[in-house]
């Protein structure tokens, strides 16, 4: 099976804005595959993938690098049957290690990492019967990581085990939860400093959330009701107002209920959103780079998972198709370090895991571009230019290599400077200058495609109308004239942003953006907006002069708490645009 992308989905701006994921990269793994987790497990700066591999109790490692997943996955024996997987340095020396739920030996099984991402002999700690799912974490105070396991019993239960700094794991300890817990996650529910548990019940229709109280001991569980047969929790401020809110990815029906948090450790009742199918497994992150969380989830269905975007008050859009098949497992984190959160599937039955990344989304036009008409151009004369715009509609940044030409006459038309060549972030815009000189009289025709990293390049029309030089005393042709115009333009080549990186919520602070043209004409309607999550203001600046620099101070209340990137994204009637980003700590 092929490791290279060969299509692209792309996501109607009815759900998103117009973000475009590449058809999956797939990674051979050994025999169904039902959990994946995403770390640099190498530590060179790339995200790694790490799958459990139910039937051939083992687990693979696929080491990323700047090219994606280019060497096949590396195989480590482990326990019965591991369907659940986590990743964290056990033994504190800051190498990560791997621990699986194996429901096969009743066990669970680390691997200590080298560093270099390999890992050794398996060790293996008795557990819970039935153990389905791990949350790896402190819950004891001590310094080393401890581990809870949800087992798939009838009542159900929590073991929480021990760590110590070997990397070794103590008996476990039984936490009462609802029937056959199938996934768990650590989260501070309740505001208190101390982590607590959450698990999804497969047999009851419901999530268990325990409250730690920081000395390795849990209180009871409190069940929230969910979709039938929970699967799979994720946890998220899905609202933004500091709480941590839950999904549940639901097997029994082909929906995910989302539970906003009311209270310390409370949740209010379910809202359920539609899938493709029974929903297996579910992911939160920002996909869409608007400050708020989305969802991603595997189902059931071999044609596809959904994406649900937030709007960020704890509320979805409609769902929308995404190219998993069957997947047990999914995570969400930047692969490619490009500042778009990419997505990883385990597709159980077809033995891979299923990457994909989030692509720019490039545009060009509107085409055709003529030129010659009314008038046409002397052949052997350059017209002035006709400007092409070029956009990026996604999410990920984008880059032009270049340009090429085809068609009938591709060596009647060239370009002649543009402001193309740095990174466009989504939105931002940049413009070729493109310009005709025909050989011949009549008419000239080509196709100008814009070279870009996206998973598809834009192609423009290019038609023009050749004319007779005039002539000279003798009825000759008379003489070639110079190169032509070079050509009115505006370009807004460069934005800088300056301003404090932390701030309170409702208050103001102000932000000084500098937006330069270099081109030889004014920059006209030059403005810019300013959004994140919580963040939303605009202003006007009007012109640029050609050769110089504009500014705008802009004032920004922040609405919430928390750690916006907020994007300046500056504008213009007929410069094109850039976008610049900066965090910034919102304090409560």
């Amino acid at each position: 099976m092929g490791l290279g992308f060969a299509a692209f989905l792309i996501i109607p701006a009815s759900a998103y804005a117009d973000l475009v994921f590449k058809y999956p990269q797939y990674v051979l793994t050994e025999n169904f595959p039902t959990d994946v987790k995403i770390a640099d497990l190498n530590g060179d700066g790339y995200k790694d993938l790490v799958t459990a591999n139910t039937v051939d109790d083992s687990v693979s490692v696929a080491l990323g690098s700047n090219q994606g997943f280019t060497e096949p996955a590396e195989n480590y024996p482990v326990g019965d049957a591991p369907e659940g997987l986590v990743v964290g340095d056990l033994n504190r020396d800051e190498n990560l290690d791997l621990v699986t739920a194996n429901l096969g030996s009743d066990d669970v099984t680390t691997l200590l990492g080298t560093g270099s991402g390999s890992f050794g002999a398996a060790t293996s700690y008795p557990a819970g019967t039935d153990p389905r799912a791990l949350a790896l974490f402190h819950f004891d105070n001590g310094a080393s990581l401890d581990l809870a396991v949800a087992n798939g019993t009838s009542p159900g239960n929590v073991s929480a085990m021990s760590g110590d700094l070997s990397g070794a794991f103590g008996a476990p300890v039984n936490n009462t939860v609802g029937a056959y817990s199938r996934s768990i996650e650590a989260a501070d529910f309740n505001n208190d400093g101390i982590l607590d548990l959450v698990t999804a019940n497969g047999g009851g229709n419901n999530v268990s959330v325990l409250l730690g109280t920081g000395v390795g001991t849990f209180g009871a569980a409190t069940d929230f009701a969910t979709g039938t047969a929970p699967n799979d929790v994720a946890v998220g401020d899905l609202n933004g107002d500091g709480r941590p809110d839950l999904v549940t990815a639901n097997a029994g029906a082909s929906v995910v209920s989302v539970l906003l948090a009311t209270g310390p450790g409370t949740f209010g009742p379910k809202t359920d959103y539609a899938v493709a199918s029974s929903s297996l497994s579910v992911a939160i992150g920002d996909l869409d780079n608007d400050g708020a969380l989305d969802i991603a989830v595997g189902t059931s269905s071999a044609s596809g998972g959904t994406l649900l975007p937030g709007v960020g008050n704890g509320t979805f859009g409609t769902g929308t198709s995404l190219d998993l098949a069957t997947t047990y497992a999914v995570a969400v984190a930047d692969l490619n370090q490009d500042g778009a959160k990419d997505i990883v599937g385990a597709a159980g039955s077809a033995n891979v895991a299923e990457v994909l990344i989030n692509a720019p989304d490039p545009s060009a036009g509107p085409g055709p571009l003529v030129f010659g008409n009314p008038t046409p151009i002397p052949a052997g004369l350059v017209s002035p230019p006709e400007l092409l715009p070029i956009e990026n509609n996604g999410v990920a940044p984008m880059s032009v290599h270049g340009f090429s030409f085809g068609g009938p006459q591709p060596q009647d038309f060239f370009i002649g400077g543009d402001n193309c060549r740095g990174v466009l972030f989504e939105g931002d815009q940049c413009v070729a200058r493109v310009f005709f000189s025909p050989k011949v009289s009549g008419v000239r025709a080509a196709s100008l495609t814009v070279l870009t990293n996206g998973e598809s390049n834009p192609v423009v029309a290019l038609v023009g109308t050749g004319g007779s030089l005039p002539q000279g005393p003798t009825g000759a042709s008379g003489p070639q004239g110079p190169t032509g115009p070079a050509g009115k333009y505006a370009s807004i080549n460069k934005v800088t942003v300056s301003g404090p990186s932390s701030s309170r919520k409702g208050k103001s602070a102000t932000y000084t953006i500098k937006i330069a043209n270099n081109g030889n004409s004014k920059a006209t309607g030059v403005g810019v907006k300013a959004t994140g999550k919580g963040v939303s203001a605009s202003k006007g600046l009007g012109a640029v002069a050609s050769g110089s620099t504009g500014t705008i101070k802009l004032k920004i209340k922040f609405k919430k708490s928390g750690k916006p990137k907020v994007s300046f994204k500056v504008t213009s009637d007929n410069a094109g645009g850039k976008t610049v980003k900066k965090t910034v700590n919102v304090k409560k």
